[in-house]
């Protein structure tokens, strides 16, 4: 088991994926998966994410058959293996200690679910 799954749903999402897969593939968290649930990507999206798993064996890609977000985080929960879940959209891009500086904040208040802030930049 690994400390952190962190789902993202994705769909057509080529102009972002660079940015967001990388922001999650450099937490200083290490002991984690990534759990990609693309949704019948035509965009070239699928084809890069490939080319990411072969850079990081912490990518599973799964492969959904409807276009609804909330379906894609249930198979990727179902499919979670990690202590903790995290959810990243395919627009973000989150900061490099994201998921440690949650993680730590769960674990030193005992809470079931913590919420960090956003930051909209265009």
């Amino acid at each position: 088991m690994c400390k952190i799954s962190i789902i993202m749903p994705m769909y057509n999402s080529i102009k972002y994926l660079d940015e967001c897969i990388r922001s999650v593939m450099q937490q200083t968290l290490k002991d984690l998966e990534i759990i990609v649930v693309d949704a019948g990507s035509n965009d070239g999206t699928l084809e890069a994410l490939h080319a990411y798993q072969k850079e990081d064996e912490r990518i599973q890609i799964i492969h959904s058959d409807k276009k609804s977000m909330g379906y894609q985080y249930n198979i990727g929960i179902a499919a979670a293996t990690g202590e903790y879940i995290g959810f990243v959209d395919s627009d973000d891009t989150i900061s490099k200690s994201m998921y440690k500086d949650m993680v730590a904040c769960m674990e030193a208040n005992d809470a079931d679910i913590v919420v960090c802030g956003i930051e909209n930049v265009d």
